[in-house]
């Protein structure tokens, strides 16, 4: 029994001074996060993308958001469809995070505007980004016949 409480504080020993060595040796390479309410900021607040082409939406965050989502128009409706895609960029050296919102192949439906919101254990925030374009129209003349 007393062979057995020696070989624990070897081990236990041998474990702290492996962790501080390790500690150590990789000292510049720990980071510490603080949580806190994340904030909002448009790259753009106002897009432009002329019907047919792709458009591209990026809100820029703070405070670590655990989620983030976009959705179009006042009333909230979440963006889903083949069209539409969200990446996420974590940027190493100051830990903001970019959301992107790329729509394909833009239509008249898609203008307006888009939320993107943002939400942490502390809070929620979210920014109103407008997709704005002109609309193709076509004449039609149809000639008088006397």
């Amino acid at each position: 029994m007393v062979d057995l409480k020696v070989e624990i504080k070897i081990y236990t020993l041998q474990y702290i001074i492996t962790l501080l060595i390790n500690l150590f040796i990789n000292w510049w390479k720990l980071r510490v996060v603080v949580l806190v309410a994340p904030t909002v900021t448009a790259a753009q607040q106002s897009v432009h993308a002329d019907i047919g082409h792709t458009a591209h939406l990026v809100c820029r965050f703070t405070g670590h958001p655990d989620s983030i989502s976009w959705y179009h128009g006042l009333t909230g409706a979440t963006v889903i469809g083949s069209r539409y895609s969200v990446t996420r960029y974590i940027h190493e050296d100051s830990g903001l995070v970019d959301s992107r919102l790329s729509i394909e192949t833009v239509g008249r439906r898609d203008y307006g505007p888009y939320r993107c919101k943002a939400s942490n254990p502390y809070s929620t925030t979210d920014m109103l980004v407008w997709l704005t374009g002109s609309s193709v129209y076509i004449l039609l003349f149809i000639p008088r016949l006397y």
